[in-house]
């Protein structure tokens, strides 16, 4: 009589390896796939919040620096919706950003917004003792940026109602991806400057 011996196997055999495998893999992509859209929207809300905290500070320090002018002196040149340049002065004396500096004589201010050129999606911003001195006065970046990722001003307008108050409105912007339209954040209000 012939006897069979079986031999007890232990391990898994190559089709159960192959179909764990299988399984794994799918649950891998799955779970990277929900890795890299949850990266893509912390990114979206970041540059969103850098547009909004960027936009709100500029336009913070626009409606201190409007409210602080002398009514009489706003100058509000608009030719289009792509430049737009507003001349005031502040009382003299007043040590108020960006007339910091005994005697406190820099009282004219230009705020300057272009949306072409090379200093476009910018503020620039320029000191004079007086505004017919503010031609050949130096600029600096008040803010906005026109590089790649960084927070760009899109628009500035500001306009004179008819009870002597002003509309200031400043719309920011970020890029959000090569392929995405740009994220904005949108600043709106009334401004009353001095008498």
């Amino acid at each position: 009589m012939v006897r069979h011996i079986m031999k007890t196997i232990k391990g898994f055999t190559l089709i159960e390896l192959m179909i764990a495998l299988a399984v794994s893999s799918i649950v891998a992509v799955g779970v990277m796939k929900a890795y890299v859209g949850q990266s893509v929207v912390i990114v979206r809300q970041a540059r969103t919040t850098q547009a909004t905290e960027d936009g709100r500070e500029a336009f913070t320090i626009l409606s201190r620096l409007l409210k602080q002018s002398v009514a009489s002196t706003i100058s509000i040149t608009q030719p289009d919706t792509s430049n737009t340049t507003i001349d005031f002065t502040i009382p003299d004396g007043f040590p108020i950003w960006p007339n910091e500096t005994a005697p406190y004589a820099n009282s004219a201010i230009r705020l300057s917004w272009t949306d072409t050129g090379n200093d476009a999606h910018k503020i620039l911003l320029s000191t004079a003792t007086s505004i017919a001195n503010l031609g050949a006065a130096t600029t600096a970046n008040f803010a906005g940026d026109s590089t790649s990722g960084n927070t760009q001003i899109s628009s500035l307008t500001l306009d004179d109602n008819a009870d002597g108050s002003y509309s200031l409105t400043l719309i920011a912007q970020v890029e959000n991806g090569a392929s995405s339209s740009p994220l904005t954040a949108s600043f709106e209000s009334m401004i009353l400057p001095r008498n």
